[in-house]
């Protein structure tokens, strides 16, 4: 992390500066660092207190529920002032959750793509870090990634076909290939 910081810029550079990034290698360039949070707003969130005529008793009768919600998603950026935007697209996702819609890895990937498009419409002569909380929705991983817990012991049968690794320096294929289907290798043949 401290080999990227002092790369980071947090104020905009002068248009003779962009001039100059623009003309660097990519690897070079100045990084903006963009922090992604979420928060749930509920309809009862704050059921302490409420207004009550002068003088009289306020009931105490308490909702089941913390009532609808809406779960906030949104990308902020230092060089941007706040919320990350171009006057028409912007980084907030809001969803209203519950019965059977959430917020999850999928949507994060999705608004996260979108962001990243936005960025570098924005800032193309800069490279960009992604800060995430700890959301179990950031854990997500590609369809063909590597994940042991995926696998079958031996190989073919109901497992995916997971992409090429590598282990000290060696290509490791995680399939084989009969009649030019791909059969997952099992844990045994790796």
């Amino acid at each position: 992390m401290r080999k990227y910081e002092e790369k980071f810029i947090r104020v905009m550079p002068s248009q003779t500066e962009i001039d100059e990034y623009m003309e660097m290698n990519e690897e070079d360039r100045p990084i903006i660092e963009i922090v992604q949070d979420e928060s749930i707003v509920c309809a009862y969130d704050n059921q302490a207190t409420a207004w009550v005529p002068k003088n009289q008793r306020c009931p105490r009768l308490m909702p089941k529920s913390k009532g609808r919600g809406i779960m906030v998603s949104a990308y902020i950026c230092e060089l941007a002032g706040g919320i990350l935007k171009d006057g028409i697209i912007d980084s907030v996702e809001y969803l209203e959750y519950g019965q059977g819609l959430w917020w999850n890895s999928d949507r994060m990937v999705a608004q996260l793509m979108r962001v990243l498009d936005l960025a570098k419409k924005l800032y193309p002569w800069a490279r960009f870090m992604f800060k995430f909380d700890h959301s179990s929705n950031h854990k997500a991983v590609a369809e063909d990634a590597l994940n042991v817990k995926r696998m079958n012991v031996k190989s073919g049968g109901a497992q995916p076909v997971m992409r090429d690794g590598e282990w000290m320096g060696v290509k490791q294929v995680m399939f084989t290939t009969l009649n030019g289907v791909k059969i997952p290798k099992g844990l045994q043949q790796i």
